[in-house]
């Protein structure tokens, strides 16, 4: 019987070379799956959906006081009570809008009026709006003061 070991040789390299290759496609196939999982979770955050949200409450807000503020006869009490109305059937609204699209929404919020003149002027001058948001996979929370420029 002769000794020849040539055969032995070369399949040690191809069992070397199958489990280089494993390895690489196994580190290829993680490189690839990190990539895409951190592309999902910037594109899955509601970004614009927060920022949509803000702007209208806050655009919603300052409008109304500057509704209320606008008409003249009506005293502190009376506009607190007409932006009350008016913010509250808001919030009913965009907590339903929201809701529609699975994310909780809530707002709440306190106003002041300008008690420095007791007249029939009162004007509501400050508003603080706390803001929540989620989705299930993101929470939002805000609170901002609103300043109504221009009161007496």
């Amino acid at each position: 019987m002769q000794k020849d070991d040539s055969g032995q040789f070369i399949i040690l390299m191809s069992i070397v070379v199958a489990i280089g290759m494993v390895v690489l496609l196994v580190l290829l196939n993680q490189s690839l799956m990190a990539g895409h999982s951190s592309s999902e979770s910037i594109m899955s955050f509601p970004k614009d959906d927060i920022r949509e949200f803000r702007a209208e409450t806050v655009e919603e807000a300052s409008g109304i006081v500057a509704d209320v503020n606008a008409n003249n006869s009506l005293n502190g009490i009376q506009r607190q009570a007409n932006f009350n109305g008016s913010f509250n059937r808001y919030i009913g609204e965009v907590k339903d809008l929201y809701a529609e699209n699975g994310a909780v929404v809530d707002v709440s919020y306190s106003s002041t009026v300008n008690a420095s003149n007791l007249s029939i002027y009162q004007l509501i001058n400050t508003t603080t709006l706390n803001m929540y948001y989620s989705n299930g996979e993101t929470t939002y929370n805000e609170t901002t003061n609103l300043t109504i420029r221009g009161v007496a």
